[in-house]
């Protein structure tokens, strides 16, 4: 399966507890929908290792749920099962902004942990800049994200955070993803043509030295 069809895939994995949470709380009330949450996302599970998904990553999808849920039922608020959505929204912007101001940014770092850079990628300045934007690029998706869950959530909208937790917000992060990637992948092909040209017409310019 291609990283973009199962990054699609985890994006129904991951947003379906939160439509599955509102329409338990809608009807029944916090704990209802919490529970109904729950079993949602147990249920996924299921499938995730049918398809050979690592269990560390689907226990802690689970996990996550679980947390969500456990919250809203000790405040008794269905607002508070997005809490934690927003929190993971506040840590991403902190990371890549740190990052930024470090003159490391994430996404390099990513990039040298997949192997997709050298270790001194940062030094190199065309791989700085390329990762600078890309990382300013997530920057831009985690003030969207805040911008729209902060007042949704002031106003105690849980309709509204299912929605677009769901059917926005969750989305928006593969396709960030996707995007990043094929940035990195198109830059790393430029970068290499460039110097293979560069060192061509350097071998050019020494063999016609030596004619």
């Amino acid at each position: 399966m291609s990283h973009e069809r199962l990054s699609l895939q985890h994006t129904f994995d991951t947003g379906f507890p939160f439509l599955a949470f509102f329409i338990g709380y809608h009807f029944f009330g916090v704990g209802v929908g919490s529970a109904v949450a729950l079993a949602a996302a147990c249920l996924i599970a299921v499938f995730r290792v049918r398809r050979g998904e690592r269990l560390v990553a689907v226990a802690l999808g689970v996990v996550a749920v679980a947390v969500s849920a456990a919250l809203a039922i000790w405040a008794g608020e269905g607002r508070t099962f997005f809490a934690p959505g927003v929190l993971v929204n506040v840590i991403g912007l902190i990371v890549t902004l740190a990052s930024l101001i470090a003159r490391r940014p994430i996404t390099g770092i990513v990039g040298k942990y997949l192997k997709r850079e050298t270790a001194n990628w940062y030094k190199i300045e065309r791989r700085y800049r390329v990762h600078q934007r890309i990382t300013w690029f997530w920057v831009a998706l985690w003030v969207w994200h805040l911008g729209v869950l902060i007042p949704l959530y002031a106003y105690v909208n849980v309709g509204a955070l299912a929605f677009v937790t769901t059917f926005i917000l969750k989305p928006s992060v593969p396709l960030w993803l996707i995007i990043s990637l094929m940035w990195g992948a198109r830059t790393r092909k430029a970068d290499a043509e460039a110097e293979a040209e560069r060192l061509t017409k350097d071998n050019s310019d020494s063999a016609g030295g030596h004619a």
